[in-house]
């Protein structure tokens, strides 16, 4: 990372504050983290395998979560770890990512939704009982149920196993 004065004009995807008062920006060449009258600059092609960020989402642990077209990057402290398809997130396009009550984490995508474990991936599609792989939102709601909006669909989820009933 290194600071920068005057950002070049470039489009910019998202912002977010996290609890610590710190800006996120994410753009299409990197990521900007504005704290302190200072701006870092991270730099997509050196630091996100010249992958855009998309979205940012911050944890319970207070980690910061980026989203990119296909992958993931987890930024805790200053170490950043990247998670794509070497770990199980096989999908061309991600459109959600969540950390439920009970710290468990989720990615709806393109290719259904996606558990992740802390190292790994797991795949719940159609094949597994989705209505359909294209998985727009998942949410939990106040009452702990979880809640799905897919293709033509917005259904209650129930997990057995490593299947998935649809109410």
């Amino acid at each position: 990372p290194k600071e920068v004065k005057n950002p070049e004009y470039e489009p910019m995807y998202s912002i977010y504050e996290d609890t610590k008062n710190r800006y996120w920006i994410a753009s299409k060449s990197g990521l900007y983290k504005y704290y302190n009258k200072s701006l870092i600059f991270y730099s997509s092609k050196k630091n996100f395998k010249s992958k855009p960020i998309f979205k940012i989402y911050e944890d319970q642990s207070n980690n910061i979560w980026l989203i990119h077209e296909n992958s993931l990057t987890k930024i805790h402290g200053e170490n950043l770890t990247h998670f794509g398809s070497s770990k199980g997130l096989n999908t061309k396009k991600i459109n959600a990512f969540i950390e439920f009550k009970s710290g468990d984490y989720w990615v709806s995508t393109t290719n259904g939704l996606f558990k992740f474990d802390g190292n790994n991936f797991s795949n719940y599609s159609a094949k597994k009982g989705l209505k359909s792989n294209f998985v727009s939102f998942f949410i939990e709601d106040n009452n702990g149920r979880n809640i799905i909006c897919s293709q033509n669909s917005l259904a209650e989820l129930k997990f057995i196993g490593d299947r998935i009933e649809t109410h």
